[in-house]
């Protein structure tokens, strides 16, 4: 990444928007001038990327989607819509980027007060054995699936609506383009 903005930086250009943290430190590091756009769903607090979000210092600014810190309303907006749900089967890959957090993890935290057993689905990289994965949410007794939004998740959206469509259970998702593949 740090090659890739530095011939971005020789070829003058007057801002850089950046969406992966790779990208959006090496840019930090590179340039003090340049503005920096930064359009991410990780925390740049949380991975040293800068010193809060209300000043963000230096030459960056951008917008950050904090979807981590809504996987607690999630949990409670299932429960109310499906209140005898009990096992819930959480599918996420773990993060690429180091200080991105664990996605189950978030979950975990607030599965307590719902009442509700988390079942952790972890897709592995780089190709996830989805058969496997759908074979221990069945062993498990899941009734009910919730999908992160994960670059390594996303392209399978259809794979994971259609397996909680026939098994009639209901999913939760973090993004909005699983309505369009049947979620």
């Amino acid at each position: 990444m740090p090659s890739l903005v530095a011939e971005l930086l020789e070829h003058k250009v007057d801002v850089l928007i950046l969406s992966s943290p790779t990208a959006i430190r090496a840019a930090k590091n590179a340039t003090r001038t340049i503005p920096i756009v930064m359009i991410t769903n990780q925390d740049p607090v949380a991975i040293g990327l800068i010193e809060s979000l209300a000043h963000p210092g230096g030459n960056l600014t951008g917008v950050v989607s904090l979807t981590r810190d809504l996987s607690g309303k999630r949990l409670e907006l299932l429960k109310e819509a499906v209140p005898k749900t009990s096992r819930v089967g959480v599918i996420w890959a773990s993060p690429t980027t180091l200080g991105t957090g664990n996605a189950f993890q978030n979950y975990e935290a607030a599965a307590d007060a719902f009442k509700l057993k988390l079942i952790s689905l972890q897709a592995q990289r780089p190709k996830p054995d989805w058969d496997g994965l759908f074979r221990a949410a069945d062993k498990a007794r899941v009734n009910a699936l919730i999908s992160v939004t994960n670059a390594l998740l996303n392209p399978h959206i259809k794979k994971i609506a259609d397996f909680a469509i026939q098994k009639r259970i209901p999913l939760m998702v973090e993004g909005s383009n699983y309505a369009e593949e049947g979620g």
